[in-house]
């Protein structure tokens, strides 16, 4: 990875928000990061050109600058209710195959935003670091 040059406020990054009040394993939480990462991209492209998936802008400038993301936990359902509302991004409903009820959201991500833009619903104090 290239070393970042930029000011930390001025660098993209995502935000992962773990649906804390579901207490979903170790496993079981890893399973549903990946199947939000892969179902966000693809809900969030473009355009299909040529072979090649043309990302929109934010995300783009995220992929070039180091795809910085921060992972969350939310400990209540409100507060995990309240960054769905609150943030633009995309939310991982599970089937319900184990450990939550089917459609249960377990997991949101945020699209890319510079650190200085970050939502104040994401702060450490309300939403605290996983």
């Amino acid at each position: 990875m290239t070393k970042i040059d930029e000011p930390r406020d001025d660098i993209p990054e995502v935000v992962i928000v773990v649906n804390g009040a579901l207490k979903m394993g170790e496993g079981k939480s890893v399973g549903q990061a990946f199947q939000l990462a892969a179902r966000a991209f693809a809900h969030r492209k473009l355009a299909f050109h040529e072979g090649d998936w043309l990302l929109n802008k934010d995300i783009q400038r995220w992929f070039e600058i180091g795809t910085r993301t921060v992972v969350k936990r939310a400990k209540t359902q409100a507060i995990f209710d309240r960054v769905v509302r609150e943030v633009p991004g995309y939310v991982m409903v599970d089937e319900g195959f184990t450990e939550v009820e089917p459609g249960s959201a377990t997991m949101f991500v945020s699209w890319p935003f510079l650190h200085k833009d970050r939502p104040q619903v994401l702060d450490n104090k309300k939403v605290p670091l996983l």
